[in-house]
């Protein structure tokens, strides 16, 4: 055979070893191996000498033996584990750290193993981390420069349990860090430097592998605890949902890595078991015990908390800043009989499944105050993503802050940490969980909690593509953000997420899974509407805009205007006449609801709270809140065009005429703020004018090109003040002038954004544009799921799935931003404003009013000229019917 770097055994771990010969022109060398004669534990790869490479081998044996045939040599090893969260080294036994250095932001640890069955030889291997959670495995070294890292493995500290190294390094800064060394890494831990009490803690990091959380309530928490860890959830009666047993099938929530926090109090008690994963382990006068190894552990005023992590190779328990850690545990086997009921020859017993299960068990005078788990997902890529990965090659950068970093085919992002995120050419996503998900609603007045609704780590279309428009750009992440987008509108009107009577309609989100969508809302689907729903899905536009005319979950402040401005907006975008006369009746009622609320006074409608916030009050608005009064306005704008167009009444088409210009008028004479640049989100008067206050959803509806509420000067004032005054590089924060933390004070909401976009693309302010595309394409891409809200300090994405006014606030960004699409009584209109980033955009598929249209805008500075089928126009009429092409050229 010819010789490569590896020569590849069978091996028997329980037999002697015995020698084993390789034989090269340049030599022979001879080894002591466990060589299997009949079964196969495991392969052993020893490394050969260089000068045996690409020549000519023979293999020898002391004694005859069958298997030597399997031996083969191989070019490179696997990586060493492919689940869990520890770097577990199958191919021998670490026994000396040797090196660490930093290289380009990469601590590689240089460490000397036996290969398995071969105690006598010796060989080096390299495990690099950036973050101390994430490993990948190398033979060699790296070429970059290198800075020695001090470390010491003479220690013994705070650690129990199994026999290693235990290595401590000194990486700089407040901590050193700490992990055993074996059969591959214990988790890492570290404490703050030169502190006898210092806390023990995980490394920064670990908790990011979190992917779902319980928490047992106090009447659950009754002796003798013991919970399973695997188990699926149910629709409850809404908005709720149940928690049932395993089926064994790929809708269970469990996994094999966990985390759990438990605090017992111990009573008079002396001895307690805990159940942990598939461990069980003892705590007996004062000593925890476990595979054979014990820590010290009292009972501090009675109470023990213990926090870990296991596998069911491995239990590492952190208790009085003290870490335990025991692996290669031999379970506890049951067997399980199968027989035929007629004869005894088909009888056999097979290993019973052991469960994964969190449980405590005291005497009387024990209780368990409190207890937790969490599901943890592997630091690896399964096998099959590891395939497809491989075969991908990260290209060029396209946009990049201080917190991210996005590729044409790769996100790289600082608060979700590692993997990245991968697009393929097909449009498929590869990104793990990045959000907790949760099962019971938290202990607030918000009504929080997370939810999952897709919990593999790959992404990819589930919609008919020809039935919705599609975007190219040549940037596959920019192209499946936007068919997440339309994939989210195909998923948002399946029945199996439709509440009852709602069937083909805009779900406002995907909410607690199948069989529980969030429903129908209102607002939600008025501000869909115009955030170019009517264009992307025209079918269900229709049926979810009539059914909010008259029904539907209204929590806004805007509610007596939206089936007004939503129904407007579809018929400018369709020409459908038809659904004027149809929903007539209940947008009359509508705004009478809007009359009532009428100040003839001021011009303004007593609404106090903006838009988007349906949580708390807002004194500091005076009870006018701005983003209220442009709906409004809006909504009777929208009554005397759709009273001309259909011939009703001239007096009431002139009153509502007449309203919304003086609500016009009104907001710009006691919105704009001259000293702040921009408009506050309450009038003069109110402390929101006084101190400067800004609220973005009423930021975004005044600058709105469309609404036509803010000058050109103020439109461009208000960009200018948006970066210094509520964005960052993950989007712009709703309520920044409010300190407070819930789901909509420090948080992100994108579907608040498409009004910026249109602004920056009419003032082709691309630089601006082109943040606030990527923010979002980082955002859905690394979690594959529009999420309701994105923390502003962090950019992480919590609470409700699948939510749609994101999607389309997102097309909004791309459609009505960088294409530039616009359309009112006269036509539709192309002004693109391409950032720098994207070179090329077609638009496929597009419909308005009776006709179809593909869209190819070319991008680059200069000044665009629109080409109608060959022929240059400057709007596109409303009486074309069939396909047409539209292009933009410089």
């Amino acid at each position: 055979m010819t010789g490569k770097k590896y020569l590849k055994l069978p091996a028997d771990m329980q037999k002697l070893p015995s020698a084993v010969s390789v034989k090269g022109e340049c030599g022979q060398w001879d080894y002591m191996v466990s060589l299997s004669e009949g079964r196969v534990d495991q392969w052993t790869f020893i490394r050969l000498p260089p000068c045996l490479s690409g020549r000519e081998i023979e293999i020898y044996s002391e004694q005859d033996n069958v298997l030597l045939g399997a031996a083969e040599t191989v070019e490179e090893l696997k990586e060493p584990s492919l689940r869990g969260i520890r770097f577990i080294f199958q191919y021998g036994v670490i026994k000396k750290i040797e090196r660490i250095f930093l290289s380009e932001g990469i601590y590689w640890i240089k460490f000397l193993y036996t290969p398995a069955g071969c105690a006598q030889v010796y060989q080096e291997g390299y495990a690099l981390t950036e973050d101390w959670v994430h490993w990948v495995y190398r033979d060699e070294a790296g070429c970059g420069r290198r800075e020695d890292i001090p470390f010491v493995t003479d220690r013994q500290d705070y650690w129990y349990g199994s026999e290693g190294n235990i290595v401590t390094v000194f990486p700089g800064g407040n901590y050193e860090y700490q992990f055993l060394a074996g059969d591959g890494f214990s988790p890492v831990f570290r404490r703050k430097k030169n502190k006898q009490k210092a806390e023990t803690e995980p490394v920064k990091g670990l908790e990011k592998l979190r992917v779902w959380k319980r928490v047992w309530e106090d009447n659950e928490l009754a002796l003798p605890f013991l919970k399973p860890l695997h188990f699926r959830i149910l629709p409850g009666r809404w908005p709720d949902i149940r928690i049932a047993e395993a089926e064994g099938t790929s809708t269970d929530i469990g996994g094999s890595t966990f985390e759990f926090c438990i605090e017992a109090d111990m009573g008079e008690e002396s001895f307690a078991e805990f159940h942990l994963g598939q461990w069980k382990m003892i705590w007996e006068n004062g000593w925890i015990k476990c595979g054979g190894f014990k820590m010290p552990l009292q009972a501090d005023k009675g109470s023990i908390v213990l926090r870990g992590w296991m596998e069911p190779e491995w239990l590492a328990v952190l208790g009085e800043n003290r870490v335990f850690f025991v692996c290669g545990k031999e379970k506890e086997k049951e067997t399980e009989r199968f027989s035929n009921d007629m004869t005894d020859n088909l009888s056999f017993c097979l290993e019973k499944e052991q469960e994964f299960r969190l449980g405590f068990c005291g005497g009387k005078t024990a209780v368990l105050k409190s207890a937790a788990a969490w599901g943890l997902r592997s630091i690896f890529w399964s096998e099959e993503e590891r395939k497809v990965l491989s075969q991908i090659s990260i290209r060029k950068k396209v946009f990049e802050s201080a917190h991210y970093t996005i590729y044409e085919n790769c996100i790289k992002d600082a608060s979700c940490g590692e993997p990245a995120a991968w697009v393929k050419g097909d449009g498929s996503i590869y990104s793990p969980l990045r959000v907790v998900e949760e099962f019971s609603w938290r202990k607030n007045i918000w009504g929080d909690m997370t939810r999952v609704v897709r919990r593999t780590g790959q992404w990819y279309p589930s919609y008919e593509q020809d039935a919705y428009p599609s975007v190219k750009s040549g940037i596959p992440v920019l192209d499946s953000a936007c068919k997440l987008a339309f994939d989210t509108f195909y998923r948002c009107t399946r029945d199996s997420y439709a509440l009852s009577g709602q069937k083909g309609m805009w779900n406002a989100g995907l909410f607690q899974g199948e069989g529980e969508g969030f429903g129908v809302w209102l607002r939600d689907t008025a501000h869909i509407a115009l955030r170019m729903g009517s264009l992307a899905d025209r079918l269900h536009a229709r049926r979810s805009l009539l059914y909010i005319s008259q029904k539907g979950i209204s929590n806004g402040s805007d509610g007596a205007a939206m089936s007004q401005a939503g129904i407007w907006d579809y018929y400018l975008a369709t020409g459908d006449k038809e659904i004027l006369y149809e929903a007539w009746p209940a947008l009359l009622q509508r705004t009478e609801e809007a009359d009532g609320l009428y100040d003839s006074v001021r011009h303004l409608v007593k609404a106090g709270n903006a838009v988007s916030n349906d949580a708390f009050p807002e004194p500091e608005n005076g009870g006018y809140a701005l983003s209220a009064q442009i709906y409004y306005q809006q909504a009777y704008e929208a009554m005397g065009k759709m009273g001309r167009l259909i011939n009703y009444r001239e007096d009431k088409v002139k009153l509502w005429e007449e309203k919304a210009a003086l609500m016009r008028e009104s907001v710009q004479n006691m919105y704009w703020n001259e000293e702040c640049g921009f408009f506050t989100c309450g009038p003069k008067g109110s402390e929101a004018y006084e101190k400067g206050f800004w609220e973005t959803s009423g930021e975004e509806s005044v600058l709105w090109p469309r609404f036509n509420i803010a000058t050109g000067e103020q439109r461009r004032r208000i960009l200018k003040k948006l970066p210094q005054t509520a964005m960052n590089d993950y989007g712009i924060c709703l309520f920044p002038y409010r300190k407070e933390k819930n789901h909509l004070c420090n948080s992100i909401w994108y579907v608040w954004q498409a009004g910026f976009a249109a602004a920056a693309s009419v003032e082709k302010d691309s630089r601006l544009l082109e943040m606030l595309l990527w923010q979002q394409v980082r955002s859905c891409v690394l979690n594959k799921e529009f999420y309701e809200v994105i923390d502003y300090g962090t950019g992480l994405a919590w609470r409700w799935p699948g939510q749609l006014w994101h999607a389309a606030g997102f097309l909004a960004t791309v459609l009505g931003g960088a294409a530039g699409i616009s359309y009112d009584e006269d036509g539709m209109r192309l002004s693109p404003c391409m950032p720098g980033s994207i070179k090329e955009l077609e638009i496929l598929n597009l419909p308005f009013r009776k006709a179809v249209y593909d869209i190819h805008i070319q991008g680059g500075e200069g000044i665009k000229a629109v080409y109608l089928d060959g022929q240059l126009c400057t709007k596109i009429p409303l009486d074309l019917e069939g396909r047409h092409i539209l292009e933009v050229k410089r």
